[in-house]
């Protein structure tokens, strides 16, 4: 009768830590990201830089921007390793 009880102790081991692995998945009722994912959220918006515009609507800088991608990968035509599509 050992065994059995060593089994079921075990088995309520993993039932506990299963409740707690598994409770309180849904942060903030699914609505809003993980804390850790959240604060790296505003941590990315909080540093200052250009802003992404994948349509420039300024023909100067988009002329500027293709000069210097061509520069920088003058084989490709202006076109990055890891950017090729």
């Amino acid at each position: 009768m050992g065994w059995l009880r060593n089994w079921g102790a075990l088995t309520a081991i993993f039932l506990l830590a299963a409740f707690f692995r598994f409770d309180g998945l849904r942060w903030d009722d699914g609505i809003y990201p993980h804390p850790d994912e959240r604060y790296m959220t505003m941590l990315s918006a909080s540093l200052h830089g250009d802003k992404l515009a994948l349509t420039d609507t300024d023909e100067t800088k988009r002329v500027a921007h293709q000069a210097l991608c061509e520069r920088r990968y003058p084989a490709s035509a202006g076109v990055g390793p890891w950017l090729e599509y």
